[in-house]
């Protein structure tokens, strides 16, 4: 039997109505799922952040103790006018202050180059003679303003992986120069350099290999530096890497030149 025009309206306008209903109510649900699943994240959030703050405050009570301690080995060897062993600590007690301190995320090309400097004074008490080192810098650049440590790890990883392990006596070279509208930092090693497949593992986030923790230590250092610089600065900047196995390595740096060098000072977290 055919239904007449209002009939087959009505029809329709149920029909409508219904799939609108269970269109809302999917959405409805839908919502529910998601704000659960917020919660939840948010939950672990919380409970990350928590065992966060209880690591930093926990890693708080290691420095002090361990400042007494080298400052009590300086008194010592000033007292007893040990002028290499005072010199030594001072260096160590400098690269750990960096390294710890919070306060300051942001310093300049010469302010980083202090630590390269203090860092390399280590490792040659450490090392000797096994190295030499040549500084190209433009010393206009030296106020620029940098994020700190990011020099310093990629110095620590040609030491580590180029010269370490090196029978020959080699040579470091650290270069600071402007091209255009970009600050080029290089780091070069003439040491035992690495396999290409080394090199794309390096600025990759690395893995917590087990039984190595040198290795995991400075792959995490360019990797942070890499990562750092890019979100800082975006991806047209960060690190490159050049190397052949028994020929040396080559780490290449850059970060925009600027001219008005407090805009990163305000830019960087506190």
């Amino acid at each position: 039997q055919m239904m007449n025009l209002d009939e087959r309206w009505n029809h329709i306008t149920i029909a409508t109505g219904i799939k609108e209903v269970t269109e809302l109510e999917n959405e409805y649900n839908r919502l529910i799922d998601r704000i659960k699943a917020l919660t939840e994240n948010i939950s672990k959030e919380e409970k990350t952040r928590r065992q966060f703050e209880l690591k930093m405050l926990q890693s708080q009570i290691n420095p002090h103790f361990l400042y007494n301690t080298l400052d009590t080995i300086n008194w010592l060897a000033f007292k007893e006018k040990q002028t290499e062993i005072c010199n030594l600590v001072a260096a160590i007690s400098s690269l750990i202050r960096a390294s710890i301190s919070n306060k300051k995320s942001i310093i300049t090309i010469e302010q980083e180059l202090d630590y390269v400097k203090n860092y390399i004074y280590i490792q040659h008490i450490r090392y000797k003679d096994r190295f030499d080192i040549i500084y190209d810098i433009d010393e206009s650049l030296l106020k620029q303003a940098v994020p700190k440590l990011i020099i310093q790890p990629i110095v620590e990883n040609a030491i580590i992986h180029g010269i370490e392990n090196s029978k020959n006596k080699n040579l470091l070279y650290i270069s600071v120069k402007r091209e255009n509208e970009c600050i080029i930092i290089i780091v070069k090693d003439t040491g035992i350099g690495m396999t290409d497949e080394k090199v794309s593992e390096l600025l990759k986030e690395p893995l917590n290999a087990e039984g190595d923790e040198q290795k995991a230590h400075t792959n995490l250092g360019l990797y942070a530096v890499h990562k750092r610089i890019q979100l800082m600065y975006g991806d047209l900047y960060g690190l490159t890497v050049q190397s052949q196995a028994g020929e040396g390595t080559t780490v290449t740096l850059h970060i925009p030149f600027t001219k008005k060098q407090e805009m990163f000072y305000r830019q960087s977290p506190h």
